[in-house]
């Protein structure tokens, strides 16, 4: 994916872009009012282009620079909304591992500055390992 973000929408009062998170350095800083993303969960899904079963330590770096990056393109009072699962499952090497990534990304995002306003819980109708896991 190339890093420059273009908006999929644009009016006088809004602009709506579509993109990885991890190249909101494109956008001015101090800009964005809400950001709405929802990182792999490094899970083993199969993705085109990238690794989802990455080591934890890696994994984590990655999405602490993309919750740098969200910190710097919004403006003061902006949303961070996170699509991520309680806990983050998958069987690695044989063993069973559970990982409480809310946590994670709440422990993340409290120390770069961002105040927590509220959970949200989407409870889908069906419910099975796959689509708890994002799929």
């Amino acid at each position: 994916m190339s890093n420059s973000l273009k908006p999929i929408y644009s009016d006088l009062h809004v602009q709506l872009y579509n993109g990885d998170s991890a190249y909101l350095a494109d956008l001015v800083q101090d800009a964005a009012q809400l950001i709405f993303t929802s990182p792999p969960y490094n899970i083993g899904k199969a993705y085109p282009q990238y690794n989802d079963l990455l080591l934890w330590d890696t994994y984590w770096e990655k999405q602490e620079a993309v919750w740098q990056q969200c910190y710097l393109a919004l403006r003061a009072g902006g949303i961070l909304a996170v699509n991520i699962p309680f806990t983050l499952r998958r069987t690695h090497n044989k063993v069973l591992e559970i990982i409480p990534g809310y946590m994670r990304v709440m422990e993340f995002c409290t120390r770069l500055g961002f105040h927590y306003r509220d959970t949200l819980i989407w409870a889908k109708r069906q419910y099975n390992y796959q689509m708890y896991q994002g799929g």
